[in-house]
């Protein structure tokens, strides 16, 4: 579980969609904490899910445009 949640908290979250985020916030608030060890199935469960919402994290494409966009004004600013 932690490292799961460590994913979680390092990803650039502007990278990706509302829609994607949404489902890997609905995993981490999905999470209990406090579980006794014999509950160890609900904690790979709950790390299995937010894994599983990572994976499926998807990329904003008007971010990734946008940044092909000034990549070429750049490589064209450099060429003259």
């Amino acid at each position: 579980m932690n490292a799961a949640m460590e994913k979680v908290q390092k990803i650039d979250r502007s990278k990706y969609t509302e829609e994607s985020l949404k489902a890997l916030d609905d995993a981490v608030a999905a999470v209990e904490k406090g579980l006794k060890e014999s509950e160890q199935d609900k904690v790979d469960a709950m790390a299995a899910a937010i894994e599983k919402a990572l994976d499926g994290l998807k990329r904003n494409r008007q971010l990734t445009m946008i940044r092909r966009m000034i990549q070429r004004k750049m490589i064209q600013i450099r060429m003259t």
